[in-house]
């Protein structure tokens, strides 16, 4: 029986060797080896293979890369008008040559859409590092990047851009144009993929452990002070006739969102309408079930400045967290596929009885929002983007807290969210 005892003993001091094996610290990979990105190199096959997809900048000398492979690279567009003079400015931040799975693109990538865990917020804080969401695109092929000289601007012809800095989720699509390029910064970058090993329990008063929950995330390592830069998105040039005349413009969705819980606002443009979807890592984190309530959605009557209800979920949306790696998309509330500005109000409700309460004024429509020069609101009014077509200007609208008609709730079942 002692001999038993001394053998289980022996069994759970190991077993617990290695759960603290397995869970303590981070581990650290390059980005770029990872994800199978090559380097590439100085030679003509790599010029010939960028030349099947993207023609250089009239004039650049292709001898020899003048940077290095894995650089972030500040870039410098503008649109030309018939007598060659710049009337608009695009710039943007991107590494070069840029992580295509960062999100979870490739299923082989291993890493799902992110959100910073605690690990990687403890490791960014510690070290300086910025966590990305994008390695952003450049808007041109590696190869002629690499080798362009810093401020020296190229001509590109009329061309199309698809660009979108490293700081933001969507990309910006340039339409077809006389531009012309400058790289006007270049700083030498670190992508590193951290992961970090912890328990997962069941959930309930008795908590048990189940398994192991692995969560990654992309910090870029160094350049800080490029990365704290960020650039406008678009820059209209001064006006040969009075710079005050100006227009200004700012992105359309609030870079500096609220902490949502379990669900939060998405907008992916084109490819997709307006929704509040569920925030699959906080809820994995959380590892218990809850009920959402849609208390009121609204959509902003410009003409008549008015706010007009939306029609209200049949009952409420059980979300059950995923098992991981949780990678399926849920959407907890649709809006309509109109550009216009919406206003939601909802609840989260615990098994516990606790309700979390949220809302959101969130413009589906344009990134770009002209920005105009507006008196100080009252206070029943607030600064918002309006979306009209497909563009959008600030404007002031009633505050849709006081406005917006409560909603209420039809009977009706509790059904899963899709």
């Amino acid at each position: 029986m002692k001999a038993v005892l001394i053998a289980l003993t022996v069994l759970l001091v190991a077993a617990l060797g290695l759960v603290f094996y397995i869970t303590s610290g981070t581990r650290w990979q390059d980005a770029y080896s990872v994800m199978g990105v090559a380097e590439g190199g100085a030679d003509a096959l790599s010029v010939a293979q960028a030349m099947a997809d993207d023609q250089p900048p009239q004039g650049l000398a292709l001898e020899q890369r003048l940077h290095q492979s894995g650089m972030l690279a500040r870039v410098l567009y503008e649109k030309l008008d018939a007598l060659g003079a710049p009337v608009e400015r695009y710039e943007v931040r991107a590494l070069v040559p840029a992580l295509p799975f960062i999100n979870g693109v490739s299923p082989d990538s291993g890493i799902p859409a992110m959100n910073c865990p605690p690990p990687c917020r403890e490791q960014v804080q510690k070290s300086g590092a910025t966590f990305v969401e994008s390695s952003g695109a450049a808007g041109l092929a590696d190869e002629w990047l690499l080798r362009m000289p810093v401020g020296k601007p190229y001509s590109l012809g009329r061309r199309s851009l698809r660009i979108q800095d490293i700081a933001e989720q969507r990309v910006h699509a340039i339409p077809q144009a006389a531009m012309q390029v400058t790289l006007l910064e270049v700083c030498q970058a670190r992508p590193r993929i951290g992961s970090a090993i912890s328990l997962r329990y069941t959930a309930g008063a008795v908590r048990l452990p189940v398994g192991f929950v692995t969560r990654r995330w992309v910090q870029l390592d160094g350049c800080q002070q490029m990365m704290a830069a960020a650039p406008a998105v678009v820059l209209a040039s001064p006006s040969p006739v009075s710079a005050a005349s100006e227009p200004r413009f700012r992105s359309s969705w609030p870079s500096n969102r609220p902490a949502y819980e379990a669900v939060k606002p998405e907008f992916d443009g084109d490819t997709e309408p307006l929704k509040l979807t569920v925030d699959e890592d906080w809820l994995t984190r959380h590892a218990q079930p809850l009920t959402f309530h849609m208390l009121r959605a609204c959509r902003f009557d410009r003409g008549d400045a008015k706010w007009l209800p939306l029609p209200s979920p049949e009952g409420d949306s059980a979300i059950e967290p995923q098992p991981p790696p949780a990678t399926l998309s849920r959407a907890a509330y649709r809006f309509p596929r109109d550009n216009a500005l919406y206003f939601a109000e909802w609840a989260e409700l615990w098994a516990d009885g606790s309700e979390h309460r949220h809302s959101a004024l969130l413009p589906s429509g344009s990134r770009l929002c002209r920005d105009n020069d507006l008196p100080q609101p009252a206070d029943d009014q607030v600064v918002a983007c309006v979306p009209q077509g497909q563009t959008s200007e600030t404007m002031l609208v009633p505050r849709p807290e006081r406005l917006c008609p409560q909603a209420t709730a039809p009977p009706g079942r509790v059904e899963g969210v899709r």
